[in-house]
């Protein structure tokens, strides 16, 4: 991968990177796309499933939030630790299927934050890194990262939608697996790596192994304890 006025980064058998930055690129920039791009690419070679999604251990089971970039994926986890649950990863969640369940491995311990996020738990950008230079999102440390890299058992996948009421529902099995396939961490690496048929047969085995589901909310941030409610009520939901 050639990123422009970054570096190059070479990612092979799913167990190394050669990174060659640019001369005088900042640190934060070669390593948002290490830890972004690079990783998805190291996690697809290792045959993991990579969702772009936040992820947060409530009840002991993982929730797995995925929706486009800016729907408040990274929002919704934040506000899910300041109600007490763990944040497990960020931006990539890697997910195992196995005998029929479905496993969530920690990840980055940050929060990737918009300013007007920062602003919902009255905190300031002062101190933080920017994801990339010149851009007003910033990396937040989990506080709560876990003390081991124990999978979590996966109870549920939420695709966040925006609307005017609060509604939750489980979405069908072609919609279901087309939203897996749409919010794969760099899903347009699948086929040159080959893994099509691979790829199609993880996200279909996810969804026999936990339910997806929609939940539509208002966008105001002061309305996000209501969407945490039906989050945990839904972590309590039997696995299939």
């Amino acid at each position: 991968m050639d990123v422009p006025r970054v570096g190059r980064f070479l990612v092979r058998h799913g167990r190394e990177m050669v990174v060659e930055p640019c001369p005088d690129v900042p640190d934060g920039d070669v390593r948002a796309y290490l830890l972004g791009s690079a990783m998805g690419a190291l996690l697809q070679q290792r045959g993991l499933l990579p969702l772009h999604a936040s992820a947060v251990e409530v009840n002991g089971r993982g929730i797995v939030f995925i929706a486009p970039a800016g729907s408040g994926k990274s929002t919704m986890a934040m506000h899910l630790q300041h109600r007490g649950h763990r944040v497990i990863c960020d931006d990539i969640c890697a997910v195992a299927i196995e005998g029929g369940a479905a496993w969530l491995w920690p990840g980055l311990r940050n929060l990737k934050l918009w300013r007007a996020s920062l602003g919902a738990i009255a905190r300031t950008p002062d101190g933080l890194e920017p994801v990339l230079v010149d851009m007003d999102k910033y990396r937040v440390p989990v506080v709560d990262a876990p003390a081991d890299d124990r999978a979590v058992d996966l109870a549920a996948v939420v695709l966040l939608d925006w609307g005017e009421d609060f509604t939750i529902t489980p979405l069908p099995g072609a919609e279901a697996v087309g939203a897996l396939v749409a919010n794969t961490f760099r899903g347009q690496l699948v086929v040159p790596m080959g893994r099509q048929a691979a790829h199609w047969r993880q996200c279909l085995d996810l969804f026999g192994a936990a339910g997806v589901y929609r939940i539509v909310r208002p966008r105001a941030l002061d309305q996000l304890d209501r969407a945490s409610i039906l989050i945990e009520r839904l972590s309590l939901t039997p696995t299939r």
